[in-house]
């Protein structure tokens, strides 16, 4: 098998033919208000994303890149609510779960999944019954079950793989991965 190929994500032009699956970093980037990450960054992925769209790229998202969207962004507005009450032992499903601020929060994520992001992404079937298991377990030291899966699917569906996560340096599946995080263009830890 061929390893990865890692490049970056300013130096690549994408086509009508390319076939896009964002890493729920990037989204996170993309369509998270909150947050104090770097704009330069951000800046990358979201003209990325519109080169992409231009050209007339597909972009697709799977269930498990959602959920893990749905569940980063409802983590990040319960640490937020929970120093701003002062109480570091409330928990997300005991306390926040029950609030108005919860109920609000789930619907912009909502809000934020219909109106933006599946507006432009396919939805597609997540593919477990046609990906090779010992595939997501391969180089499991390095990453998670969720990370192996995506780099799987994308393997599978020829999909080019777009994250900002270290992790996925040094794997082996024959694909592309674009970023612009330094660390998983050069290996670094």
């Amino acid at each position: 098998m061929k390893s990865s190929k890692i490049l970056e994500i300013s130096q690549y032009w994408p086509t009508a033919e390319d076939k896009l699956f964002f890493d729920t970093n990037v989204w996170m980037y993309l369509f998270c208000p909150i947050g104090n990450y770097n704009a330069e960054r951000v800046a990358q992925y979201a003209r990325f994303l519109k080169r992409g769209l231009r050209v007339g790229a597909k972009v697709y998202i799977s269930s498990l890149i959602l959920s893990e969207f749905y569940n980063s962004y409802a983590r990040l507005e319960f640490n937020l609510w929970r120093r701003k009450s002062g109480n570091h032992r409330k928990s997300f499903k005991k306390h926040f779960r029950k609030t108005s601020q919860y109920q609000r929060v789930a619907q912009d994520i909502k809000l934020v999944i219909q109106s933006q992001i599946l507006k432009f992404a396919e939805k597609i079937n997540d593919d477990l019954a046609i990906l090779e298991f010992e595939r997501l377990f391969h180089g499991i030291e390095r990453s998670d079950f969720n990370d192996n899966y995506y780099l799987a699917l994308c393997e599978k569906r020829g999909f080019k793989f777009i994250s900002d996560d270290r992790d996925f340096h040094g794997h082996d599946f024959d694909m592309i991965i674009l970023t612009c995080n330094k660390e998983l263009l050069y290996g670094q830890s």
